[in-house]
């Protein structure tokens, strides 16, 4: 294993090599991942897959380990575990409320919490598991309901480190998948969410999330 690889890796987090993956998803299962990085802020996310993609080294991102399934073999190169949790908002925007979250951030949990606090739009992915980021990937949704109705546009992170903007109309988004999954947005990690919603009934919404 290159040793300038692992020393730049080692300065963005603690650095593990051979980690079960059984220990990081849902399932339970799965062999070792190579290297295994666990990061907790946008720069540590941004700083590791851009080290790993300027040595040429295979990059997974995990989010919450949901719907993924992982062999006993394992997974080669490195696996970025993202745990990014900031959110911003809701903040006005004309008839509309903003919300910035990292792609880190649970789905569930941010789509509970805004439906208890009465904002509108979200309230469909409070069963859905994984992270925010997964859900752009996929375009979760549920009940007749999708992320796209109510995604405004995402940051993300080249393979050089650059920030760039898109929005949902670049994305390619259809029936549980998106450019990313169609090959067509390569090379590229998620950081942050934007979405739009409105107040709604707070009563109302909290009887649907219970």
């Amino acid at each position: 294993m290159n040793e300038l690889l692992l020393a730049e890796l080692q300065r963005v987090a603690p650095l593990r090599r051979d980690e079960p993956l059984s220990s990081h998803t849902t399932l339970g299962v799965g062999g070792p991942a190579d290297l295994y990085l666990a990061v907790d802020t946008e720069e540590q996310l941004r700083a590791a897959f851009t080290i790993a993609r300027r040595h040429g080294v295979p990059t997974l991102i995990l989010g919450a380990g949901s719907n993924i399934l992982v062999g006993d073999g394992g997974i080669r190169g490195l696996v970025i575990e993202n745990r990014t949790s900031r959110a911003e908002g809701p903040s006005p925007n004309g008839a509309e409320f903003k919300v910035r979250a990292a792609s880190g951030v649970s789905f569930a949990a941010l789509a509970r919490r805004l439906s208890f606090a009465g904002y509108a739009g979200l309230e469909w992915a409070i069963g859905i598991p994984g992270t925010l980021g997964g859900a752009v990937v996929y375009n979760a949704g549920a009940y007749g309901s999708c992320l796209r109705d109510v995604l405004k546009g995402i940051r993300l992170a080249e393979e050089r480190g650059d920030v760039t903007e898109m929005g949902p109309e670049e994305l390619a988004l259809g029936y549980r998948g998106s450019g990313f999954t169609r090959g067509i947005l390569r090379d590229k990690v998620v950081l942050s969410v934007d979405l739009a919603l409105h107040r709604g009934d707070a009563e109302a919404l909290t009887r649907y999330v219970q």
